[in-house]
């Protein structure tokens, strides 16, 4: 399932330590001992010689002391490693898969049905080290339990539906061309459509960036009311795709507050369990590993064969 390509040195920025920490969990999934120790880490990290290209991406800049005393800064970064897994072995807490100890991370040996939902989060964020055979079956199903996630999450009386193409779950009230689709959601919300059937190919049936939509109304049939829209993205370039509440206004104009989540299996966080970086986290309600956790719908996600897929895997390789 993890493709060979996790055993080479990882391109991700040195300032992206939630990344670099998720890259060593995968790795404790495919090493034979299923952990990864302090000379590990110092193996992977550090230039033995001239030949070994350790650079991590050309966007980082090293600063004044990393230059003058490479031994203290590479020793100070791989202490920012570790004080970030022992954050999240704190904020975790029975939820997290690995133990964290001086010097080692390694996957426990007994594993529930939450850590199994952990894994399938993590597996999500790191596409590329997966086999693409298995990514529409974890994309898809990612859309359908960030949907049950948010029917956790709000008050009673929303009503809410799948509007996105590629859910496990297909809508049955947004259906035909694209077009149609919005003029249907525009009813719905009471708001007037600033497209036309120009503006798409008659043969498109796209979201138009919009994976959920839904709305809070029980007392009658005035529009005026809390909209809820909700993106699903699993793409290392979520940041910088226009959130679902910017694509609805171009779409559409209302009169109505809008809702705005966006959810990523990403741990989206520093050691500190503060947002990585607080700008890309602004204007949403952000559901990033550590909330879709603490509000998981487990009931629903062991429908999926996505549950199936990660937790034999995890046996296999367990027991390898």
């Amino acid at each position: 399932m993890i493709e060979p390509s996790i055993l080479k040195f990882p391109k991700y920025k040195k300032f992206d330590v939630h990344l670099l920490v998720d890259y060593i969990e995968l790795r404790c999934l495919v090493n034979a001992d299923h952990n990864m120790v302090l000379s590990d880490l110092k193996e992977i990290f550090t230039a033995e010689d001239e030949e070994v290209d350790m650079r991590f991406s050309e966007d980082d800049i090293a600063s004044p002391d990393d230059a003058s005393e490479p031994d203290d800064a590479n020793e100070r970064f791989l202490a920012d490693l570790f004080r970030h897994m022992q954050s999240r072995q704190i904020h975790y807490g029975s939820s997290y898969p690995f133990e964290v100890n001086d010097g080692q991370i390694a996957i426990k040996v007994a594993l529930d049905d939450m850590h199994i939902a952990y894994l399938y989060l993590l597996l999500c964020s790191h596409l590329k080290y997966i086999a693409k055979e298995h990514h529409a079956q974890l994309t898809s199903e990612f859309e359908f339990v960030s949907i049950k996630c948010i029917e956790m999450l709000v008050v009673p009386n929303h009503e809410l539906h799948v509007f996105g193409k590629n859910s496990k779950i297909k809508s049955a009230r947004y259906t035909g061309n694209a077009i149609n689709r919005l003029q249907l959601l525009a009813d719905d919300l009471g708001g007037h459509l600033k497209v036309g059937a120009a503006d798409f190919p008659k043969t498109s049936t796209g979201d138009s960036g919009l994976d959920i939509v839904g709305w809070f109304n029980c007392w009658d049939l005035l529009k005026n009311q809390l909209v809820l829209v909700g993106q699903c993205k699993c793409s290392m370039k979520w940041t910088e795709v226009k959130d679902a509440r910017q694509r609805l206004h171009e779409l559409m104009s209302l009169n109505d507050e809008v809702a705005n989540y966006f959810l990523i299996p990403f741990h989206y966080r520093r050691s500190t369990n503060d947002w990585h970086q607080a700008a890309s986290a602004g204007r949403k309600c952000l559901i990033d590993r550590e909330r879709f956790i603490k509000s998981f719908p487990m009931a629903e996600f062991k429908t999926c064969k996505s549950f199936a897929l990660v937790k034999e895997y995890m046996v296999s390789r367990l027991a390898a």
